[in-house]
């Protein structure tokens, strides 16, 4: 089942979803999306800050507004 497109740029702190980017990138198949690492996550408002769109660091752990959602899974709190 489809979910309604993201509404905005989006780090994943937690969890993980599958994207389908076709509308940015032309790419057909979907891409896998997951939080992003924990030591990232520790860097708190910096790590945010550095992620500007033009960063690919990040681009496995960002989702972009008006992708579509296809599937999404909630990481628990204290994971890891």
């Amino acid at each position: 089942r489809v979910m309604s497109a993201c509404p905005v740029d989006a780090l994943l702190l937690r969890g993980s979803c599958v994207a389908n980017e076709a509308m940015l990138t032309g790419e057909s198949v979907p891409k896998l999306k997951t939080a992003v690492d924990a030591a990232d996550a520790d860097e708190g408002a910096r790590a945010l800050a550095a992620v500007d769109g033009t960063d690919k660091r990040h681009a496995a752990n960002c989702v972009y507004g008006g992708t579509q959602i296809l599937s999404a899974a909630g990481g628990r709190r204290g994971e890891g």
